[in-house]
């Protein structure tokens, strides 16, 4: 059995993180970029999909998906941003079901889903971690897959190790400081496209399309559209 991964984002997302998370980032040039994005995307999710938004967070993409007529299973590991999530929507146990859950073990059968969405979860976890995700999203979504990995970095397995290096240097370093974003302490991830290609190939994905969304701190913040190998369309 598969011990269960430990990572910061895995349990950093409480009290006042979760909180102030649309307010601490709302305003962001990026968030408006992904919405729009999100938006978009979601035209071709025709009424009475079934949709999984892992993490959902506190729900941001939940209007877009219902506007569409889609049935939203919003699953996140923080209580405290379901918290915040039933706030805003109240799940009726039919068009929006909410559960805490991780998305490395989802618990649901093969192909219940016919899209699925993964935002903002891949710079909080290490490669392991990562591709675990990728598999349990073939495993439950039969249609489109979108995945969302801020930083990405293009190279081969020489500049990902020298990003690891950086990494680590930047653990030894103080973490918060004057003026500091509430998520400073949070480890951030950067993957490597080749290497994040292969894991998808190996989760039994392929590769869409991808798009660019903007440049994320000197790296490109860039969409995934994948399907399950033997998968029309």
């Amino acid at each position: 059995m598969t011990r269960p991964s430990t990572y910061a984002g895995k349990t950093a997302y409480h009290g006042d993180v979760a909180v102030n998370y649309d307010r601490d980032r709302v305003g962001e040039p990026v968030w408006q970029k992904e919405q729009a994005w999100v938006e978009t995307w979601a035209r071709g999710v025709p009424s009475g999909a079934k949709v999984l938004d892992v993490p959902a967070g506190t729900g941001r993409f939940i209007g877009i998906f219902r506007a569409r007529g889609a049935q939203v299973q919003a699953v996140d590991i923080s209580e405290d941003m379901l918290a915040a999530l039933r706030g805003q929507w109240a799940p009726d146990g039919a068009t929006v079901v909410v559960e805490q859950g991780d998305a490395e073990a989802l618990r649901h059968g093969d192909g219940a889903f016919d899209f699925a969405i993964c935002w903002r979860l891949f710079h909080l976890v290490p490669a392991d971690v990562a591709e675990r995700v990728l598999r349990e999203l073939a495993r439950v979504c039969r249609g489109e897959i979108v995945v969302e990995v801020f930083g990405v970095e293009a190279g081969g397995p020489a500049r990902l190790a020298w990003s690891a290096l950086k990494r680590k240097v930047r653990t030894w370093l103080p973490r918060r400081s004057a003026g500091a974003k509430p998520w400073s302490h949070i480890t951030n991830f950067v993957h490597n496209e080749p290497a994040l290609r292969a894991m998808m190939a190996r989760s039994g994905l392929r590769v869409v399309r991808v798009e660019t969304l903007t440049d994320y701190e000197g790296r490109p913040a860039r969409v995934f559209v994948l399907r399950r190998e033997g998968s029309q369309a």
